[in-house]
């Protein structure tokens, strides 16, 4: 819902930078591009994945925290 608000969109540029770091980060513990596809599933669990990685750090760059002790 967050991306369709702030029309948060991933490009096929971001989505192969994404991949690749995964990729990476599996490949340097020893597993294979089978394994990442094993615990993430398809493209578009991929694309969703990396989706809410970019809703979160919009939320990390814009947000107010406020503790309930604060109120």
């Amino acid at each position: 819902a967050l991306c369709k608000k702030e029309a948060i969109t991933l490009s096929d540029t971001e989505y192969e930078t994404y991949y690749a770091k995964y990729l990476s980060a599996y490949e340097e513990v020893g597993a294979t591009e089978e394994d990442m596809i094993a615990d993430y599933g398809t493209k578009e669990d991929f694309c969703n994945q990396f989706l809410m990685e970019k809703a979160v750090d919009l939320i990390e760059k814009t947000a107010t925290i406020q503790f309930a002790d604060q109120q």
